[in-house]
């Protein structure tokens, strides 16, 4: 026999109960209300693409543009006039902020497509 579960409160009136119950029956997974609300504000929302730019330092942003245009890190250094190895650091500091791994990811994550 498959195991079923749902939630209820304590307080839950009878009628609730037997709902409940029916529900399990048929194959539901019943849950008040207030469990659910809780359950729903518990699950982290995802940032909004304006929420994870605002999260990057303005020059974060300049160097993810770049990168976005398509250059590499040698083009960025020099069209920013910076060390490439700062613009490793740059990229790596805006992947960590992103929770990404590549360019692609990062461009995917803040740019609707």
């Amino acid at each position: 026999m498959r195991r079923r579960h749902g939630y209820l409160l304590k307080s839950a009136e009878p009628e609730q109960i037997v709902r409940s119950i029916h529900e399990i029956h048929g194959g539901g997974s019943p849950m008040s209300l207030h469990i659910a609300r809780m359950v729903v504000n518990s699950v982290p929302r995802k940032k909004s693409n304006s929420a994870l730019l605002e999260s990057l330092t303005k020059r974060e942003r300049e160097v993810l543009d770049q990168l976005a245009g398509g250059y590499r890190y040698k083009e960025i250094a020099d069209r920013m006039e910076l060390k490439i190895d700062t613009v490793r650091s740059y990229i790596r500091d805006i992947y960590t902020k992103l929770q990404v791994q590549s360019r692609t990811d990062a461009l995917n994550k803040v740019f609707e497509r």
